[in-house]
């Protein structure tokens, strides 16, 4: 209820404290602050949100925090679902799937056109991580981002 609270009224001055609410050790705590955070990732940026993944220490507080990259934009989503395929953590893992298999349903409904640094880095994230998805997961990554590559 006090995070809520706190997002309803401003949420702004405390998202570093709703960031670190995200390792808390109650699965119910980190959920809704991962809720409450969704409309200001734009503000806590997608470096702010892998670390706060990284740094997680339970699966359930890894997934709630990875949960914010669905909310950074089509590009900058692919990118950090890209990164989170190498994370040990299983659940973690298990939803990244099912959050690539998503962004690939839905990647046509925004005509986004992603920058040149954002293209180098799927393609760096696909060399490093791309035998970890599934083949055609990979392959229909590959033409997405083939299209937009300087012909």
């Amino acid at each position: 209820a006090a995070l809520r609270t706190v997002a309803a009224l401003d949420a702004t001055p405390h998202l570093d404290r709703l960031v670190a609410m995200l390792d808390d050790p109650s699965p119910a705590v980190a959920s809704t602050a991962a809720e409450v955070l969704q409309s200001h990732v734009g503000a806590i940026g997608m470096n702010a949100v892998l670390a706060a993944v990284r740094s997680a220490t339970r699966s359930h507080n890894r997934v709630a925090a990875a949960s914010l990259v669905l909310r950074l934009g089509k590009w900058s989503t692919l990118i950090a679902l890209l990164d989170a395929t190498s994370d040990p953590d299983a659940p973690l893992r298990e939803s990244v799937d099912r959050w690539m298999r998503e962004w690939l349903d839905r990647q046509n409904r925004a005509y986004a056109q992603p920058t040149p640094s954002q293209l180098g880095q799927i393609t760096r994230a696909l060399a490093e991580n791309g035998a970890r998805l599934e083949p055609r997961t990979r392959e229909e990554i590959e033409r997405a981002v083939a299209y937009w590559w300087p012909k």
